[in-house]
């Protein structure tokens, strides 16, 4: 969108422009060059409330065919319609871009989708000429399987203009009813020199002030099917500021009831078809409460709408979100075409899918942190930290939540069908043996009553296998289901409580894999597992040459093996979690973030009523539904998972004091129980005054001639180990040392070996 400036002690009026031009600050030459000079102009302007009368304009004449020329992975053509300069739909350039057909690809009888985009760049009251470059950006439809339509509208202003051309070229805009009449030459000439179009299938989409016509054309034309606008508006008048409209009324006296007229917004009970809004909260150009008021103002209406905002403030940019909305909208057609519903991320057969409102989110007052409601009748949750987060419930099914990126309107991306109650599941990779191929990642899922264990690939929600249970497990009440991220065969492990003997049967179960020959049985006494498995994983997993050479892999590929052992035993998800320096706990009524070393919390997250009795529950020994923390996104992001939600928080707008990182010297080997000497790189005038592993005090001694910090390695330490140091100087601050602790009692252990289990006896892997 252009923006009108006024700076009249300097330069008179300027224009902002989008980036497409290559020289936006050329837009100082004075538009609307002397206003005080022409008096404001006057137009006729039908009622504000009555829509546009676009079949008044006479359709021009359409060429006999379309001639199409291949384009990398798509097919173009470009036409001129031949409309006379003056007349309403001038411009007259459109562009039609469609999916190239290949042997995948040649069904001639095949029907298509078609999106419909104005070029973006217009003020509110004028046009703008088509753009090809502008119309790549939108190759992702394509890919979704898209024929995508770009066309210019009426009334474009050039870079450098005065007042008088722009007043003519408003005068060609409101001709041209707000660009509605190229809207529907382009959709007449798509329809009828396209056959393979779908009439019925017909969407609308826009950028900025492209946007704002894509919302227009939905409420004008019924065969537009669903829209989305990435960082619009959809009312003229609230979207001008003040001086803007005091620059429009020096020239246009009437221009605020055509603004009316062309807004969106006054229509808004004309689009029922549903809408995506997208918009950065930090949008410089274009606010983003433009998206959110038309958002609530549709959801009060109880309309079919999904609001999405994200954080920051490039508002060129924003067009990129297509690659995201373009699901949505493959979604939404794929409903259209087969009679189904699409809800919160759920494809149902219940009712079409202008029926189902989808819920609108509208940004957070907080900006660190995000609540994440889970539907009634949740029953487990399980995170990935690839970014994903499923749950069970018994209503709906399994869910997962895309949590990779930070947005405060969360809804699942897909739902998995049961056979039964679900019951337990967890994330898998399946490597595929061709190297151009890229990994299944996968989801497995146990249902109570089922028979099976499903796979899922969770990137295109596609059943990859279904495999037995083993007899032993079926009517089994208990079950859970552990993985491992250095598997990538898809691989996972069920396990089963013998109700009677309190036995625990492990079974190695992956796609292709006849589970029944891979079972161990890990014996149990008073309802625990026997002391000789404690600590152990009954089942090796391998490291691969990247794992066993890389130590920060190797004590992942550790730790995980040891979760893995703790779940099989019922053992406590973590409350507590350490990360440079700073406690995240969840504590009776809230998350907290508090330093290493003691002191105020320096940040805290209130939790709501079911989420503190759900914690009082766990502390009363009910832990049924347990509340835990975990990390995700490699910690960008540390979520609290609770029987009824999940906060997540984002780490980097807490603007925790950023610790300083080193590793131990190259000549430095740390072993378990031996003394190690370090230098730092401190000034004289600092000193640590505090050493932690773990959160566990550390005895040290400090040697401030050579700057070198001396103490004991705990026997309990290994794999790569973090050393909190605290230092005191003007201002306090934390250093953390990295470095490899080896078993010192096991001389054939070395940098490249780690302890493991084998058949329940120890070995180095």
């Amino acid at each position: 969108m252009v923006r009108v400036l006024d700076d009249r002690f300097e330069r008179g009026f300027k224009v902002r422009v989008r980036r497409r031009f290559p020289a936006t600050c050329l837009m100082l030459a004075l538009l609307l060059m002397g206003l005080s000079s022409c008096g404001p102009q006057v137009m006729s302007v039908p009622a504000p409330g009555a829509k546009f009368d676009v079949d008044s304009v006479e359709l021009p004449s359409l060429p006999d065919s379309l001639s199409f020329r291949d384009y990398n992975t798509v097919e173009i053509a470009e036409v001129d319609l031949g409309v006379p300069p003056g007349s309403p739909g001038e411009d007259d350039k459109i562009w039609v871009m469609r999916p190239k057909r290949n042997k995948r690809n040649n069904d001639q009888e095949r029907s298509y989708p078609c999106v419909f985009v104005a070029s973006a760049g217009a003020t509110v009251l004028t046009g703008i000429g088509m753009s090809t470059a502008e119309m790549g950006q939108y190759s992702a439809l394509t890919r979704q399987g898209f024929v995508v339509v770009g066309y210019g509208t009426d009334g474009h202003i050039d870079e450098t203009t005065t007042d008088r051309q722009f007043i003519d070229a408003h005068r060609r805009f409101r001709a041209s009813m707000s660009g509605l009449v190229n809207s529907r030459n382009a959709i007449e000439l798509a329809l009828a020199k396209v056959p393979s179009i779908d009439p019925n299938r017909l969407y609308a989409v826009g950028h900025s002030s492209a946007a704002k016509h894509a919302l227009l054309l939905a409420t004008h034309d019924p065969r537009i099917r669903g829209c989305i606008s990435l960082a619009g508006f959809a009312d003229i008048l609230q979207t001008a500021d003040a001086q803007e409209q005091a620059n429009y009324d020096s020239v246009l006296s009437d221009w605020r009831e055509f603004a009316v007229k062309a807004s969106p917004a006054t229509h808004a009970d004309s689009l029922q078809c549903p809408v995506y809004l997208y918009h950065r909260d930090g949008d410089l150009v274009v606010s983003a409460r433009n998206s959110m008021n038309f958002a609530a103002q549709r959801s009060n209406a109880n309309l079919p709408t999904k609001l999405v905002i994200s954080s920051g403030s490039d508002h060129y940019t924003a067009v990129r979100h297509i690659d995201t909305a373009a699901s949505w909208l493959a979604d939404l057609d794929d409903c259209l075409r087969t009679g189904k519903t699409f809800v919160n991320g759920r494809i149902t057969d219940d009712a079409p899918f202008r029926q189902a409102a989808i819920e609108v989110v509208v940004t957070t007052d907080h900006p660190s942190f995000l609540r994440l409601p889970f539907p009634a009748a949740t029953r487990a949750a399980e995170l990935n930290d690839t970014g994903f987060l499923a749950i069970t419930n018994d209503e709906l099914g399994f869910l997962l939540y895309p949590l990779g990126q930070w947005k405060p309107s969360i809804e699942p991306v897909w739902i998995f069908p049961t056979k039964g109650t679900p019951q337990s599941m967890c994330f898998a990779t399946h490597q595929s043996s061709s190297p151009i191929q890229t990994p299944e990642r996968l989801f497995a899922c146990v249902s109570a009553q089922s028979e099976t264990v499903d796979f899922w690939d969770y990137h295109k929600a596609g059943l990859v296998d279904s495999i037995a249970l083993p007899a032993e497990a079926v009517d089994q009440p208990w079950r859970s289901l552990a993985t491992h991220p250095a598997v990538k065969d898809g691989t996972v492990f069920l396990a089963a409580r013998d109700p009677d003997s309190e036995a625990v049967q492990l079974w190695k179960v992956g796609p292709n894999r006849d589970a029944s020959s891979s079972g161990k049985s890990l014996g149990a006494e008073d309802g625990k597992l026997s002391s000789s498995t404690v600590g152990a994983f009954p089942f090796e997993i391998p490291m691969t040459d990247y794992v066993s050479q890389t130590p920060r892999m190797r004590q992942a590929h550790a730790e995980t093996i040891a979760a893995m052992a703790g779940r099989l035993r019922g053992r406590p998800l973590p409350r507590v979690l350490e990360r440079d320096g700073h406690f995240f706990k969840i504590e009776p009524d809230q998350i907290s973030v508090t330093p290493l070393f003691g002191g105020e919390p320096v940040a805290t997250f209130p939790l709501q009523a079911e989420e503190r009795q759900a914690v009082l529950h766990a502390d009363a020994g009910g832990e049924d539904r347990p509340s835990c923390l975990g990390w995700l996104m490699s910690s960008q992001y540390c979520i609290g998972i609770f029987p009824t939600s999940a906060i997540v928080i984002r780490l980097n707008s807490l603007r925790l004091p950023q610790p300083v990182k080193t590793e131990f010297d190259s000549n430095v080997t740390l072993y378990s129980g031996r003394r190690v000497t370090q230098r730092l790189g401190v000034n004289r005038s600092e000193r640590p005054i505090r050493l932690s592993l773990n959160g566990e005090s550390l005895p040290f001694e400090w040697n401030a001639s050579e700057s070198e910090i001396a103490f004991e390695v705990p026997k309990q330490a290994h794999g790569v180990s973090t050393f909190v140091i605290g230092i005191d100087a003007e201002r306090d601050y934390t250093w953390l040392l990295e470095g490899e602790v080896f078993d010192a009692t096991n001389p054939s252990q070395s940098k490249n070996a780690i302890r493991g289990t084998q058949d329940g006896e120890d070995h180095a892997i």
